[in-house]
């Protein structure tokens, strides 16, 4: 098992922590069998960026919602969502669809971009 950013041969975890890595031309894993299945699905078939944003978007997931796959709930993925759709407390930031924190206007570009 190889660890982000390491060489270790074995880490031992109290629990289990994504960490996206590509083993081979165009396999990206997770770390986590029923998580690494799901890509292999989303692998054959779709294109690279779909598979590269699937992946990112389930390591962002699993780092904030500290669970095996396998314990996660449908309440943790909507609580999950909700908390992404609010933004930060303090956003002064309006989308424009529907008036809600998310997006911005950026003058200078033209161009809509979503603020983290």
């Amino acid at each position: 098992m190889q660890a982000c950013g390491t060489d270790w041969k074995e880490i031992v975890l109290d629990r289990w922590s994504p960490c996206l890595v590509e083993v081979s031309a165009g396999e990206i894993r997770l770390g986590h069998s029923l998580v690494d299945d799901y890509l292999e699905l989303v692998r054959a078939r779709a294109r690279r960026n779909t598979l590269l944003a699937a992946a990112y978007d389930l390591k962002v997931f699993f780092t904030v919602v500290v669970k095996d796959p396998l314990e996660v709930k449908t309440a943790d993925v909507f609580a999950f969502v909700k908390a992404q759709r609010q933004g930060p407390p303090s956003s002064r930031v309006v989308r424009l669809a529907d008036g809600s924190a998310g997006l911005e206007l950026s003058e200078s570009a033209g161009v809509l971009r979503q603020v983290l």
